[in-house]
């Protein structure tokens, strides 16, 4: 199994390309929310493109600080974005009270993740007050449901490459640090995640039968 970091393509062993746990549970999730609030955002002369955009670098930013933290042989690549730097570092500063709050002892961090059928980097596996948690940072307003069926998908990869790590895993923790909500956190234990495991598998499922009815729409018309 490999990874082209030039295409940010995942190959299993047979050389065929997987898709990553994140594009897996976009492809499967409802979009209405999604219409609603790109229609509000267009109501009120916003591009949601546009902002959609913004919150992602200020995702990638406060990811890559978070990651420079703990790796201090990382190094830091400002964007010379004002707006975005900015912002990821009250996001940032947030994390910050996480850390002194949960005084986590890291064990795997943006540490990624293959198996033959689908990949992902997950953001953090560590050790809190003796409990072995797996982490995902976000920089949301709001902690949805489709965030713990991404954390699903990580579990099932830690199962598959490192199974007695997995064995060990006592639950997993959603971090929310967003410049106007505030740190926000919501946890589950191992065995509430086993439904968003579970869940993971069918929108896996779910995904290869859509790519396959795309591919059958595109060869043929009538």
């Amino acid at each position: 199994m490999k990874f082209d970091s030039k295409t940010h393509t995942y190959y299993n062993d047979k050389g065929e390309v997987i898709p990553n746990v994140t594009s897996i549970v976009h492809s499967v999730m409802n979009s209405e929310s999604l219409l609603s609030w790109a229609y509000y955002m267009g109501i009120k002369g916003d591009d949601y493109r546009s902002f959609r955009r913004k919150r992602g670098e200020i995702g990638t930013q406060f990811h890559s600080k978070a990651e420079c933290f703990f790796q201090k042989d990382k190094t830091y690549e400002n964007t010379g974005n004002v707006e975005v730097e900015n912002t990821a570092i009250e996001c940032f500063n947030l994390f910050l009270k996480w850390v002194e709050q949960a005084k986590p002892d890291v064990v795997f961090q943006e540490k990624m993740l293959m198996n033959e059928r689908y990949a992902g980097t997950l953001d953090m596996l560590c050790y809190i007050s003796g409990n072995l948690i797996l982490i995902d940072l976000k920089t949301s307003k709001v902690i949805s449901m489709d965030y713990f069926l991404q954390l699903g998908g990580y579990l099932n990869l830690l199962r598959d490459c490192y199974p007695d790590l997995y064995k060990k895993i006592k639950g997993c923790e959603i971090i929310s640090c967003n410049e106007v909500k505030g740190l926000q956190i919501k946890a589950k234990s191992i065995e509430n995640m086993k439904y968003f495991q579970d869940a993971f598998e069918c929108a896996y499922e779910l995904y290869k039968k859509m790519k396959s009815a795309e591919k059958e729409f595109d060869k043929y018309s009538i």
